[in-house]
């Protein structure tokens, strides 16, 4: 929700933007914006630390989903034009309902295993891509 600066007949001269989803994909996909224009038009690396949710849910009109990440996507540099992608996903092996916290490392020819806790703490400040998977509610015990 954001407000607007906006002018009617009838006097006002704000309103508010809101967006709905109105159906929710199977995949998710956030793009984080990690570079912005300085006044002086350079174009320089936000390195701002977020917190990685493993989980979230998202909200539509045809009720509340459940989603998990499955992949992130990182920019390893100090700046725009120096720097290097790695990405992390979830092990092929493995499903977001077997409990395992296997996951993969991948840094071009490179492939490592690692767990989606690591990721976690890893990916703070670098994070570039977050893609999440739509998911069953887990069951009650």
């Amino acid at each position: 929700e954001r407000e607007l600066e906006f002018r009617c007949q009838c006097g006002g001269n704000t309103s508010v933007l809101e967006s709905r989803l109105l159906a929710l994909p199977k995949y998710l996909i956030l793009h984080l914006k990690r570079f912005k224009l300085t006044e002086n038009l350079v174009m320089v690396k936000l390195e701002d630390p977020i917190i990685l949710c493993r989980e979230m849910t998202v909200t539509a009109y045809q009720g509340d989903q459940l989603y998990s990440l499955i992949s992130v996507i990182s920019h390893v540099g100090s700046s725009v034009r120096k720097g290097h992608y790695v990405s992390n996903g979830l092990h092929p092996d493995h499903t977001l309902e077997d409990g395992e916290d296997q996951w993969l490392h991948f840094n071009d020819i490179y492939v490592l295993e690692t767990s989606g806790a690591m990721v976690s703490e890893w990916s703070t400040e670098d994070s570039y891509v977050l893609i999440y998977q739509r998911r069953a509610w887990p069951a009650l015990v």
